[in-house]
């Protein structure tokens, strides 16, 4: 009987497995219908697993010489087709990482299992009972070339690098009691907001009625402060959402878990001072240190850390004295983290936005080595406006060149932008650049769409309706009205309640998401003058709104 091989050559990949030899993607087991070109590509991203993919290497491979098609357009549609068959996102990949003008790079861990050689045991022993005096000598040659196997199996993991990819802000906030969050795993969109009630509630796009739930005024869960923020990611250990809120009275950051757990109060939990009234929460998680970080303003008018780590519960810093700053001015922050850099801008009493920054200690990275902190409008080659009492705060990170953008409110009521260019910062007035009209209130948030590759600032003019202005990530300083016109003139009447967009009542937040689930559209939040929920929704050129209270069923928001 001749030896064979078992099980076949199999490539694993977190829950997928391709089997080379009958070219077949099984997801826990079950086959998973992919055409022929998608799953070439994925075998030739697998084999050079860890490493930069060029886009005429995969032409070379898939599509010969002698073949005539649209090779851009025919590879677009067989990466898309072979990220929906992994569930996996172009902006925040866990698999297939998009390097612009050059190819793709497979970054997730690749797991290539030994093949084991199957030989009968009569047929063994047969063998050895022929060759009585090379039995030992084969046993110490199959043992030799099964640790061999191992070693080489090793060593070529070894060489695929951790999970790299670019990622935008995990948290991403509103000015208020606002909040929206990407759940990527279960393709989700989160917004979490403060009830007429005073209690926390959580709505599930696309805003199934049976999906809304509330969070807090039961087993233990005290109710939300008014016009403070809340923070809320989703944990990329345990793939669950996070919810983090300023309690009623207290004034105590309070973790609670939409999975219904005990709520934790982290002023208790760490000895912490309480939050100031009106104070933003803002947060990230560390994925190379697997940290939650959440960051507020405290009652002594210092910004505050508090931090959480496996197996070590919540501590905090006080990262105005262990930097040597100023206090705040107000309650506005807002934090950021990527793969080089954890980062918190806020306001000083000098109406200046200032930061604190660390590097994030990741592989390939600068080492951690403590909080800096900078003076950003003077950072400029001229010294930037000041702030405006009750400026709003929005920063925005563009995914393409790993650089941040700043925006605030100036005593001119004017968007100012502050931008990182080369080595420096750069300041811009966007409201006199872009000819679009000033901001009637602090209300206004940045997000960046690295689909698209441009950046927009939603905000509120004086008659609180909604604007937008936008710049090309090739053009971090050139801003433009593309409108001209608010919003509601051009998205129709709203879904639920068959009217146009409302004016948004006085002191309402924003805030934003993109939503990579539906055609990478821009999806932006406010709250109405009859106190409902209205999400914008811009995608492909073409705008829409929906009245989320309407919806969903859910209760009135309170701003």
């Amino acid at each position: 009987m001749p030896a064979t091989q078992s099980p076949k050559q199999t490539i694993q990949f977190g829950v997928f497995e391709v089997n080379v030899a009958s070219r077949e993607l099984r997801k826990q087991g079950v086959r998973i219908k992919l055409q022929e070109q998608p799953l070439l590509i994925l075998e030739l991203l697998l084999e050079r697993a860890g490493e930069i993919v060029s886009r005429e290497e995969i032409r070379q491979r898939i599509w010969p010489a002698d073949t005539f098609v649209d090779f851009d357009k025919g590879l677009y549609n067989a990466i898309k087709k072979l990220r929906e068959a992994l569930g996996d996102i172009a902006a925040t990949p866990r698999f297939i990482e998009t390097i612009p003008k050059r190819g793709y790079r497979f970054i997730a861990p690749v797991n290539v299992p030994v093949p084991a050689i199957s030989i009968s045991p009569m047929e063994s022993e047969a063998r050895l009972d022929a060759h009585p005096r090379w039995s030992k000598r084969i046993a110490w040659a199959m043992a030799s070339l099964l640790l061999l196997s191992v070693v080489l199996v090793l060593v070529w993991r070894r060489r695929i690098p951790r999970n790299t990819a670019k990622r935008p802000p995990v948290s991403v906030l509103g000015e208020g009691a606002f909040s929206f969050t990407v759940d990527q795993y279960d393709r989700r969109l989160l917004a979490y907001y403060r009830g007429i009630d005073s209690n926390l509630y959580q709505l599930v796009w696309p805003w199934d009625p049976s999906q809304w739930s509330q969070l807090t005024g039961s087993h233990g869960k005290p109710a939300a402060a008014r016009g403070t923020g809340i923070a809320s990611f989703v944990n990329t250990l345990n793939h669950q959402p996070e919810v983090f809120y300023v309690t009623q009275g207290q004034q105590h950051i309070e973790e609670v878990s939409v999975l219904g757990f005990v709520p934790t109060d982290l002023n208790i939990a760490t000895g912490a001072p309480a939050a100031v009234p009106g104070s933003s929460l803002s947060g990230f998680i560390d994925e190379c240190a697997q940290t939650d970080n959440v960051f507020y303003v405290g009652e002594d008018h210092h910004i505050h850390l508090l931090t959480s780590s496996v197996g070590t519960g919540w501590t905090t810093q006080d990262l105005t004295s262990l930097t040597h700053n100023r206090t705040s001015f107000g309650g506005t922050l807002f934090a950021l983290a990527n793969r080089e850099a954890g980062q918190v801008f806020y306001f000083q009493s000098d109406h200046h936005v200032h930061q604190l920054w660390r590097w994030s200690g990741c592989p390939g990275r600068y080492p951690f080595d403590g909080w800096h902190s900078a003076d950003l409008n003077r950072a400029n080659k001229e010294d930037a406006p000041a702030a405006i009492d009750g400026s709003g705060l929005s920063v925005l990170t563009d995914l393409q060149s790993e650089k941040q953008d700043v925006f605030y409110v100036d005593s001119h009521n004017h968007l100012q932008g502050l931008f990182f260019v080369k080595i420096s910062w750069t300041n811009i007035d966007v409201t006199r650049e872009s000819g679009a009209p000033a901001l009637g209130a602090g209300s206004f948030v940045s997000q960046f769409n690295p689909i698209w590759g441009s950046a927009s600032v939603y905000f509120l003019d004086a008659n609180r309706d909604l604007h937008v202005v936008t710049s090309k990530s090739s053009a971090p300083t050139q801003w433009r009205n593309p409108l001209q016109t608010p919003i509601s003139a051009v998205a129709g009447r709203c879904l639920g309640s068959g009217t146009p967009l409302p004016p948004a009542v006085r002191g309402s937040p924003l805030a934003s998401a993109i939503n990579y689930f539906l055609n990478a559209s821009e999806d932006i939040s406010y709250l109405g003058t009859d106190q409902h929920m209205y999400q914008v929704e811009m995608g492909e050129g073409v705008w829409d709104c929906v009245d989320v209270t309407k919806v969903s069923g859910a209760p009135l928001a309170e701003p």
